[in-house]
């Protein structure tokens, strides 16, 4: 294993009942909804995730959620870009 694990990846939706029902459709499951904001399906290793507006951290843009041991060292990294 890398010292980075995907783990995540935020979608952005307009409609989250269209969305949940796109990805049920191509075999993956609901693991969690919130209300009409945000949902998370399971995409194997990877957590799939689709939110509005309200909930979604940058809206229109792709979201990747990243494990690591060293957040410090991770911040870092990208600073020094």
């Amino acid at each position: 294993m890398s010292d980075y694990e995907v783990k995540m990846v935020v979608l952005s939706t307009d409609n989250l009942d269209e969305s949940i029902a796109f990805y049920e459709g191509l075999g993956m499951s609901l693991k969690f909804r919130d209300g009409a904001q945000y949902a998370a399906l399971d995409g194997g290793p990877i957590t799939l995730a689709l939110a509005t507006p309200i909930d979604h951290p940058i809206h229109g843009q792709v979201v990747v959620g990243i494990k690591t041991a060293d957040v410090d060292g991770a911040a870092k990294a990208i600073e020094a870009g």
